[in-house]
């Protein structure tokens, strides 16, 4: 029987994970962070999602999920497991690929609008090749979308707009890469090889985390300072 990380709890990883990540579409980075600490919030497990992209970035691996529709895959974290080990894992489970991980740091605090599903998450970034069959678990299809045409995802509906951003800034990354190859731009500072074009500017440094030591939540400070 799998155990889930179950918030709110202490769990300095999860608390600096959701200070870290680069998007936060749903406003829920302090709900998590206070969650994490010790704080206040509501009992519930923690999902972890991997936005699963083509190397040139347009195109993006979803699964339909019974309940939600189309979206990323992923599921609850589980006990004992680092929070992009278990993206990667739902990944793997739900579909069958072999992902490489791009970043350290999330892209993405995952939450909702209206419904108490997914109160606590995170979304991890990887790259694999669209031409890899899928092996999706039974009655959930995965298929690759050109993130231009994702279909919609009414349980979540920001999801697909900060991962298509979160796709255009790594595009973007790639393209100043090919550019530092070319000799037609400097290279990146204190940046890192990278697993799938073997530059050493494409990818950039692990994230700094912020300088802070104050809990927030989405309601101001964190009760629990």
């Amino acid at each position: 029987m799998r155990h889930h990380i179950r918030l709110p709890r202490v769990v300095p990883h999860l608390a600096a994970a959701a200070m870290s990540a680069q998007r936060d579409p749903y406003g829920a980075r302090g709900l998590l962070a206070c969650a994490a600490s010790g704080g206040p919030g509501p009992d519930r497990d923690v999902i972890v999602a991997g936005w699963v992209f083509s190397h040139d970035f347009r195109r993006t691996l979803l699964v339909d999920h019974p309940r939600f529709g189309w979206l990323s895959p992923g599921g609850r974290l589980e006990a004992g497991e680092l929070p992009p080990d278990g993206a990667l894992r739902e990944v793997v489970e739900e579909t069958g690929t072999d992902p490489r991980p791009l970043l350290p740091d999330p892209v993405a605090v995952l939450g909702n609008r209206e419904s108490p599903e997914r109160v606590y998450g995170l979304a991890y970034a990887f790259v694999t090749d669209p031409a890899a069959p899928l092996t999706p678990e039974a009655g959930q299809p995965a298929s690759w979308f050109t993130i231009a045409d994702m279909p919609p995802c009414p349980a979540f509906p920001l999801d697909h707009e900060a991962l298509a951003a979160t796709a255009r800034a790594l595009a973007g990354e790639l393209r100043g890469a090919s550019e530092v190859r070319s000799g037609s731009a400097a290279p990146l500072q204190g940046a890192r090889s990278c697993d799938i074009c073997g530059s050493a500017a494409w990818a950039r440094p692990a994230t700094t985390k912020p300088q802070t030591t104050e809990k927030t939540w989405t309601n101001g400070p964190c009760p629990a300072s």
